[in-house]
């Protein structure tokens, strides 16, 4: 299932840091619950409702929100008016974004994602595993180096033999 979304959105699983991903999609809940509770109670909203966002906004977020969004995501590149559907978990994840962007800027490495901004306008926010992805790039890199090399090497040899 990992797999097929990870494709569905153009990249390998594989250099996907499940994990971070999860734990990030979390974190973007929680905040944007605790954001959305606060916008109730201060906008003249009941207690009890304010409350039922600060506490539940994961549930919300990680059963609710991001997958609909991933499903409207996916259906919009077929029909992409769908996307549109997309706006409501944007709504509700991206107020929380500041929050989270602050506290990565008061204790840095506390976000699992590098260069974090205080909007991201995607529903889910897919963690790169970095080293995965450098030892790929240092082995392509020496892979054409060591071809490159070779053909060099050829066609020097085949200067010499004429």
């Amino acid at each position: 299932m990992l797999a097929l979304l990870a494709k569905a959105f153009g990249f390998g699983a594989s250099v996907v840091d499940w994990r971070a991903t999860f734990t990030l999609a979390a974190m973007r809940s929680a905040a944007g619950g605790l954001v959305w509770g606060l916008i109730v109670l201060f906008g003249g909203g009941e207690l009890g409702m304010a409350m039922m966002y600060i506490l539940l906004g994961v549930v919300f977020g990680l059963l609710f929100f991001i997958p609909f969004g991933v499903f409207f995501a996916l259906i919009a590149r077929a029909f992409p008016p769908a996307g549109l559907a997309c706006l409501i978990p944007i709504a509700y994840m991206v107020v929380g974004d500041p929050v989270l962007w602050l506290i990565e800027k008061a204790r840095p490495g506390t976000v699992p994602a590098n260069r974090f901004k205080p909007f991201n306008f995607n529903t889910i926010i897919f963690v790169i595993n970095e080293e995965l992805v450098d030892s790929v790039r240092d082995g392509v890199t020496s892979a054409v180096r060591n071809t490159a090399s070779g053909a060099i090497d050829r066609l020097s040899q085949f200067g010499k033999d004429a």
